[in-house]
């Protein structure tokens, strides 16, 4: 049993000064010794980012603008914010997924639901997308073969079998791709999209690192960078909906910042009752992500904190190995009051099927010509 430090939620004002309710140990960046609440500044709590073109002063604690950011970029592999060339060594530190694209259409002024409408993302042919994934049932020879590409990533017919055959759990780096694909498709959306932002699978392993359970000790740097690249040329805050994919304990769950009805929806396919489960993940990821918004927003944003979190059962699972495959469909049909299509536990194969087909064939895989006879059942537009 891991050794988790329950803490309250706390909240950070449009001053950056920490409420009522909060130690100085809860708070990033905030000093080990004995340190009254009334006596901590700004600077106890978060490190200033300051906007382009304001005059750069050293820091309280002797750092500089120059020092802070090669401190936060030193260690940084994820994101736009790399600023500086990569050398041969560093060439496997680039992200192995594409920062997101720019839109094609200018933003409107007030997002639109995709609910409003027939969703724009691609649906699949059932009966294509089962004998796709047939085919890697059998004695496929190409199966060393890569099947998709993006950046850096590969997949090839192994990793393909090992996350989509019955049975098998879905891998964090499919649901990585999965959700960048998602993310490319709203991007894209005719209208400009903006209602919803898919959060990657990189954020939801930031947030929850356990090695220092001390909000005080823990690095936001790097996740502050994935954050600022998944939200892209958006106002974070006129987004309605955030969905996160987290993984904990070899089990899949979506928590939703639902800004509808300010509460966080968590999103869990499990039989079992979790409701201590999420008690402690939830007391470590939202805080953190509280932070990480406050400061992308540059405090801007509303804090979420204290925000309920009522627990949704999209559907019950049999097999612990589905939850991947029912936490990607949450995301696609999750409205915030409900999910635009029913999701069915006997839908497993179904979805299984659906998603291999549309993730070999999205757009952003750069394998435009498929191995192993596949490319016969890519749709002409």
């Amino acid at each position: 049993m891991r050794n988790i430090i329950d803490s309250q939620a706390n909240d950070i004002d449009m001053n950056g000064h920490i409420t009522h309710n909060v130690g100085s140990e809860n708070v990033f960046g905030a000093a080990h010794d004995n340190i009254m609440e009334g006596d901590l500044s700004p600077v106890h709590i978060v490190p200033h980012v300051p906007a382009k073109g304001d005059p750069v002063a050293p820091s309280p604690n002797g750092r500089d603008e120059e020092n802070f950011q090669a401190a936060t970029n030193k260690d940084d592999a994820l994101g736009p914010i790399l600023l500086q060339p990569c050398t041969q060594e560093e060439f496997i530190h680039r992200p192995a997924i594409a920062p997101r694209p720019q839109r094609l259409t200018k933003r409107p002024a007030r997002y639109v639901s995709p609910f409003k409408g027939d969703p724009q993302r691609a649906k699949a042919p059932q009966l294509t997308a089962h004998a796709v994934r047939k085919k890697f049932r059998t004695d496929m020879k190409c199966k060393s073969d890569i099947f998709i590409r993006t950046g850096l990533r590969e997949f090839s017919g192994l990793d393909i079998e090992e996350s989509f055959l019955d049975g098998e759990m879905l891998s964090t780096q499919f649901m990585s791709y999965l959700v960048a694909c998602m993310s490319y498709d709203e991007c894209h959306m005719p209208d400009g999209g903006g209602y919803r932002v898919f959060l990657s699978q990189e954020l939801g392993e930031y947030v929850n690192i356990e090695k220092d359970e001390e909000f005080s000790q823990w690095e936001s740097h790097q996740a502050l960078a994935v954050l600022q690249r998944d939200i892209g040329d958006l106002d974070a805050t006129k987004v309605k909906l955030f969905l996160l994919p987290v993984m904990e304990e070899e089990h899949y769950t979506i928590y939703c910042i639902n800004f509808i009805h300010d509460r966080i929806d968590v999103i869990d396919s499990s039989p079992d009752d979790h409701t201590d489960y999420h008690q402690v993940l939830g007391d470590r990821i939202i805080r953190r992500l509280n932070l990480l918004f406050q400061l992308v927003t540059d405090f801007e944003m509303k804090q979420f904190t204290r925000f309920k979190r009522p627990i949704i059962v999209p559907c019950m699972h049999t097999d612990d190995n589905d939850c991947g495959f029912y936490a990607i469909k949450s995301m696609e049909l999750w409205n915030g009051d409900s999910f635009h299509v029913p999701i069915l536990t006997e839908d497993i194969r179904q979805y299984r099927s659906q998603l291999l087909f549309y993730g070999i064939y999205h757009p952003i895989n750069e394998i435009k010509k498929l191995p192993g006879g596949l490319e016969a059942h890519r749709r002409r537009m």
